[in-house]
């Protein structure tokens, strides 16, 4: 279970290509800690060693949107 918080640097873009790219980038490092940046956002996610069952992202969008869930 990751706890996803980002911090805008720029309006956000269309977000079918935001989580298309960030589900990538998500697949591809495997996280434990790790904090990247991409499409202009900075990004830090936290692994909290929950069960693996399935992954939760918690997307927090500062002003535009409060949450946004999904599933891996």
């Amino acid at each position: 279970m990751f706890l996803i918080l980002i911090l805008f640097s720029a309006t956000n873009p269309p977000k079918f290509l935001f989580y298309k790219k960030f589900r990538r980038a998500v697949n591809s490092h495997n996280p434990k800690n790790f904090s990247t940046k991409f499409m202009g956002y900075q990004l830090s996610i936290i692994d909290n060693n929950f069960y693996n069952t399935s992954t939760e992202f918690s997307i927090l969008v500062n002003s535009v949107e409060p949450f946004i869930r999904f599933f891996k």
